[in-house]
């Protein structure tokens, strides 16, 4: 018996027994070295090398490749037991005990191919004990049974299980322990003379203790859209950085945009070339429709000057004022996915009036304004939230400058703009690559009394030719000495901006903001805290009294002193053309200031000149002796509105910061010009980072519409004069070419300064120093030039705050036998009235024209701030809100004693439906009665031959009565 190892635990057996039919091999298979009992799992096969391995992978289903490596060994076992066969067959007779006892000597094994077998006798036969039985022996019978699956298959023959004879009878004759000994020593001995053992496979290295998977820190969410375009300040508020690109009015059918992909970057060259792309940062609050109107006031300012047509008709006149706005907002159509023909579009989003900005990056609008790639534009400032408008009307002009000829109007935006969408699209515009093929050819500017009626008159701009006559390369000279310290910080004016930080020096007038009547405290502070000798404004009307006033003012502006001016005793007195009172207060001082500015700033081609970001600045000249032809007045004027809380709204707020801090810009920091010159504030940070190595010719238009310079001139400067240039790029479009030395600037912070007889004045020191009495403003001079320009009433919303509406009680009512229909909610019907705009009755409002005063602006009508606006002038004096004080608006009962002293003007003014207003009082007296009258008519209304006639329903009668009632007040200093 021969035994090999193969794995660990795995033995093979082979065992030769020589039979009369032929030779066998046995193999048997037990693991973990531990014998199969009773040798169940062993087989017989005919002993045929070639048949040893196919058969060993049949029967324990092992892989060929795992048994491949016993094909040397089992050769081997072959060749030996041939030998074998042959030695036991030479020495049949010889005694049992003898074959036992002395063992073959161990011979080489035989590289020749294996002889033929012999019949094969067992050698164990004659170690057997006698039986008388006999043992049995195998026979050439085949038996039918197959033990191993399959083997039916393999095409020879195989004997019976050529056991199942010998274990049928050994339970008679089972064998002692001492012959199983011996049995076991002779193999073991046998093993060892022909097979020296072999070295084990050394042991196998067992795996440790499994270890978890290695896994990466953890990490927070992504950011989401709105995180990725905004930024929170230091105030804590969220600011979203926002990107507005218009697109010319759509020529396609159904008002769709193609949105370029392809020429993408052609596009935004050809959109900021003509200043169609505009970047700010804005609140996450500020509502679509305020960021559409900056926009639209960008284009409309900006070095093109853009002109948009306007919706005519009965039924533009009814939408909505968010509805008309020239500009719409553009959303992706089907997420920014390309069509069949490979093109994507956009198409019109409807705007509610209540969406934020913010509301841009919601995950329900993400579709349409959240795409990674089209909607967010990556820069070194952060990324920038892109929003797409569009132009409403194709009405739209805009002034260009053609290959260095005089500027002309053109209205080919539309089709300059078809160069650039994408190839699927370009064959439905002009094929010609021509100039001609893609502009109109222009017009002159003196060409536009042939201009559509339809168009708004061309808004004034700071690219418009002036008197004042500039040398092309001043600003280059005025560069080159830049480097000089002695001359930059004569007049304040920094080399590099925005690098320091700005702290201005504190006003020693505290307690005259915290005054209960802060003008008569600065009246007592004017007047060494005597009462001052009384300033005295009278007239029959509003106009008589503005020309007091201007007079009283003129001849302060004579004697260099405003000390009557700012007394703390002023009588405003309207009067009867007999002399009687009709009418004194506060509010009619107000309206009677209001009244004067308002006669400058109608003229502002005269007294003002346009600025950047659609301010005005004092009108100069350059002709020292024409500086009395323009009036002193206006200066002093615009700071008595400052001290009565009005703004002078066309004036930039710029000219005060500057003038309140001695001329020193860098009082202009960079938190100021944000908010009040956005698009001056980007360009600047541009130049100055950009540097002088950089492309500058995107800054050609500002250089050639302020400062008369060609972009090529300023290529060769040096890093200092490229920095230093910056202050000329803020300090021209704000304030115009000349210094403050100039003698007509001289002339204006003159007039601001308001000097007195005791040395008091605005500046409080010298022309260059400062106004200490708004340096004193808590807060300082920033957050008093916002608080004042706050007042501007822009729409009802910016009034409502301030707004308290007084209704009487349902008792009340009823007491009163009015019959006021249970529907009818009032404050409702005054807030629908401030939300609409327009004329409702044209007809009949034409027929009140005659008792409106020239000084109401009936041509903002249909602008959305026109009614709310109107509103608080006729109940306050002013276009303004204060603050700190509300306006009331009281729906008054026949039988309130406040809507007139006057028994007699009672009834009649109840009867007529007159609306009384109170300036002094800051309040309006509205009629129940009138409104419930209005409200039980039947409409439309008819004559007496039963036509229709205005107004035709009820939304127009109540329209049509309170807009009458407030243009109708306005100048007349209704108070009784």
């Amino acid at each position: 018996m021969i035994r090999s190892t193969w794995w660990e635990s795995l033995v093979v057996v082979v065992v030769t027994r020589i039979s009369w039919s032929a030779p066998n091999m046995v193999v048997v298979v037990h693991h973990g070295h531990q014998p199969l009992p009773n040798l169940t799992d062993y087989y017989s096969v005919p002993l045929r090398l070639p048949m040893v391995l196919p058969m060993l992978s049949s029967i324990f289903r092992c892989r060929m490749a795992d048994f491949s490596a016993l094909q040397g060994t089992l050769t081997a076992i072959a060749a030996t037991l041939q030998q074998l066969v042959g030695g036991q067959s030479a020495s049949a007779s010889a005694p049992a005990s003898t074959a036992a006892s002395a063992p073959t000597p161990p011979t080489p094994v035989p590289v020749l191919p294996t002889p033929s077998v012999v019949p094969y006798t067992s050698a164990r036969a004659h170690a057997l004990p006698p039986s008388s039985q006999g043992h049995p022996v195998s026979t050439a019978s085949i038996s039918s049974h197959q033990p191993i699956l399959g083997m039916g298959g393999l095409g020879i023959n195989l004997s019976g299980h050529s056991n199942n004879a010998r274990v049928s009878g050994r339970a008679a004759s089972q064998l002692t322990a001492s012959q199983i000994s011996q049995t076991n020593a002779g193999r073991q001995n046998a093993i060892a003379a022909h097979f020296p053992p072999t070295q084990a496979l050394a042991p196998r290295r067992r795996r440790g203790a499994a270890q978890p998977t290695p896994t990466l820190p953890a990490r927070g969410p992504p950011p989401t859209l709105l995180e990725t375009v905004s930024f929170v300040d230091a105030a804590g508020l969220r600011n979203l950085r926002v990107r507005v690109k218009v697109l010319p009015h759509s020529t396609l059918n159904g008002g769709e945009h193609v949105l370029a992909r392809r020429l993408a970057e052609s596009e935004d060259r050809f959109l900021s070339e003509h200043n169609l792309v505009h970047t700010y940062v804005v609140s996450e609050t500020t509502s679509v429709t305020d960021l559409i109107r900056m926009a639209t006031r960008s284009l409309q300012d900006g070095p093109y000057r853009y002109r948009f047509g306007s919706a005519n008709g009965p039924r533009a006149s009814r939408h909505l004022p968010h509805e008309n706005l020239s500009l719409y907002i553009l959303s992706l159509v089907n997420k920014g996915t390309p069509r069949a023909n490979g093109v994507s579009y956009l198409t019109r989003y409807p705007t509610p009036v209540n969406m934020l900005v913010k509301d841009f990056t919601a995950p329900r609008n993400r579709s349409k304004f959240g795409h990674p790639t089209l909607c967010v534009e990556h820069t070194d400032e952060g990324d920038h939230l892109i929003v797409r408008a569009a132009i409403r009307h194709p009405e739209v002009q805009f002034t260009a400058e053609d290959e260095g000829v005089w500027p002309r109007t053109h209205s080919c935006l539309s089709l300059r703009h078809s160069q650039y969408i994408d190839e699927a699209t370009e064959g439905d515009f002009a094929d010609s690559d021509s100039t001609d093929a893609v502009t109109s050819g222009g017009e002159p500017e003196a060409a536009s009394d042939d201009e559509d009626e339809n168009m708004p008159d061309v808004r004034p701009s700071i690219s418009q030719p002036h008197p004042i006559i500039l040398p092309t390369q001043r600003a280059i000279a005025s560069v080159q000495a830049i480097p000089r310290e002695g001359s930059l910080q004569e007049f304040g004016v920094p080399s590099r901006l925005f690098t320091s930080p700005f702290t201005p020096q504190p006003g020693p007038h505290h307690n005259v903001f915290e005054a209960a009547d802060f003008l008569r405290a600065v009246g007592e502070r004017a007047n060494d805290g005597t009462r001052g000798t009384p300033l005295v404004v009278e007239g029959t009307d509003l106009d008589s009294m503005v020309v007091s006033l201007k007079n009283a003012i003129g001849e302060a502006v004579d004697r260099d002193d405003f000390t009557d001016i700012l007394s703390p005793r002023r009588n405003f007195r309207k009067l009867h053309e007999d002399g009687t009172l009709l009418s004194t207060g506060i509010g009619v001082e107000r309206e009677v200031v209001h009244a004067l500015y308002r006669s400058f700033a109608q003229r502002p081609e005269k007294y003002f000149v346009p600025r950047e970001g659609g301010w005005h600045g004092i009108a100069t000249t350059i002709s020292m002796s024409q500086r009395f032809l323009v009036s002193d007045v206006r200066l002093p004027v615009l700071m008595l509105m400052l001290l009565h809380g009005m703004a002078p709204d066309i004036v930039s707020p710029a000219l005060f910061q500057f003038a309140f801090h001695g001329c020193d810009l860098n009082a202009l920091t960079h938190v100021f010009l944000v908010e009040w010159y956005p698009v001056l504030s980007l360009l600047i940070n541009d130049w100055l980072r950009t540097g002088p190595t950089g492309d500058l010719r995107r800054f050609r238009s500002h250089f050639a519409t302020h400062h008369d310079v060609q972009i090529a001139s300023l290529e060769q400067l040096n890093e200092v004069q490229h920095q230093a240039l910056g202050a000329d790029m803020l300090y021209i479009p704000i304030y115009g070419p000349h210094p403050p030395s100039h003698p007509e600037n001289k002339s204006v912070f003159k007039g601001m300064e308001m000097r007195c007889r005791n040395g008091f004045n605005m500046f409080e020191a010298n022309l260059f120093i400062c106004f200490a009495l708004f340096r004193s403003f808590p807060g300082g001079t920033e957050r008093f030039l916002s608080q004042i320009w706050a007042s501007r009433v822009q729409d009802f919303s910016s009034l409502e705050p301030n707004l308290d509406i007084v209704c009487p009680s349902a008792r009340d009512i009823a007491h009163a036998m009015i019959n006021l229909p249970s529907i009818v909610n009032l404050p409702a019907v005054l807030r629908s009235f401030f939300s609409r705009t327009g004329i409702p009755c044209p007809g009949r409002f034409e027929i009140a024209k005659p008792a409106i005063h020239p000084i109401v602006p009936l041509s903002r009508i249909d602008s959305p701030s026109f009614r709310p606006q109107m509103f608080v002038w006729a109940a306050t004096g002013a276009p303004c809100v204060e603050l700190t004080q509300g306006i009331s608006a009281v729906f008054a009962l026949p039988s309130n004693t406040d809507y007139d002293m006057d028994e007699r003007k009672h009834a009649a003014g109840m009867a007529e439906g007159t609306i009384a207003f109170r300036s002094c009082l800051r309040s309006a007296w509205i009629p129940l009665s009138h409104l419930v009258k209005l409200h039980l008519a039947t409409y439309p209304a008819r004559d007496e031959h039963g036509n229709a006639v205005e107004p035709l329903t009820l939304e127009d009668a109540l329209d049509d009565w309170m807009l009458t009632q407030i243009v109708t007040a306005i100048g007349d200093l209704t108070v009784l």
